[in-house]
């Protein structure tokens, strides 16, 4: 039989010689790197292989904060890069020179980052007031924020403030700060504008639209305004399922005729 031959790059290497570079590493290694994945016994384990590939990693709270908060695919990349200010405003489109706004378009007072557009904007700012104030919500504008250094921090300080359910904050400060984003390209490409009582109103129908698609965490702010028959659905049903149990109920119904 001949030899097992493992190409490596422009090298074949035997099995005898690989078995010698094992032998090698391993003697080299043992205090190292084997060591340093194995497991409480001193011996290797795959599992400890797969832990320590993220050994010096960071965590954060992005699922917490987007990916596990009920709201549109859109809405959770919209989230996840607004909060890594990898958004389009005119500070980054600045710095690599290409045609911008400048100044925010919402308060045309100060310079457009994705910071001050969500967070520090007046029209922003009084958004989430009025809001904040009509669903009974206060822990919705926080003058925390004024100190705040970045747009995860003040997304984090909202996340925990406590109220009827923590859940249905995160999906509201989403729906908001995805509302004022649309507001934004709304006046730059399109140049429509809405006042900031007409915007609160769109917050408030789309709230009730995500309410209707699952979002059952929101209703907790506004059932009051939801139709009984979502009401007595508990408000977290999809559209789908409600669809889905008229029909069997039709079908029974039938069935028993």
């Amino acid at each position: 039989m001949l030899p097992l031959k493992i190409k490596t790059g422009s090298r074949l290497l035997t099995c005898s010689t690989v078995a010698s570079m094992h032998n090698t590493l391993s003697s080299t290694w043992q205090y190292g790197v084997w060591q340093y994945c194995s497991t409480a016994d001193g011996e290797y384990s795959v599992n400890s292989a797969y832990r320590a590939q993220f050994l010096g990693s960071t965590t954060t709270n992005f699922g917490t904060l987007i990916w596990k908060v009920w709201e549109p695919p859109k809405c959770k990349l919209f989230g996840w890069l607004a909060i890594q200010n990898r958004l389009w405003t005119a500070d980054r489109l600045q710095a690599r020179g290409w045609p911008n706004n400048v100044v925010c378009p919402l308060c045309r007072r100060e310079p457009e980052t994705v910071f001050h557009l969500l967070a520090h904007c007046r029209y922003s700012m009084c958004i989430r007031e009025e809001l904040a104030a009509s669903i009974g919500l206060s822990g919705l504008f926080l003058p925390s924020w004024l100190q705040a250094e970045s747009l995860h921090q003040c997304w984090t300080s909202l996340s925990v403030v406590p109220c009827h359910s923590r859940k249905g904050m995160r999906s509201m400060i989403i729906l908001v700060s995805w509302e004022i984003w649309n507001q934004r390209n709304a006046r730059i490409f399109n140049h429509k504008e809405l006042p900031h009582n007409q915007l609160l109103q769109k917050i408030k129908d789309e709230s009730e639209m995500w309410i209707m698609a699952g979002a059952k965490h929101l209703a907790i702010f506004n059932h009051k305004e939801l139709p009984e028959s979502l009401q007595s659905l508990g408000g977290g049903r999809s559209i789908s399922q409600t669809g889905m149990a008229h029909g069997s109920q039709l079908t029974l119904e039938r069935a028993k005729s």
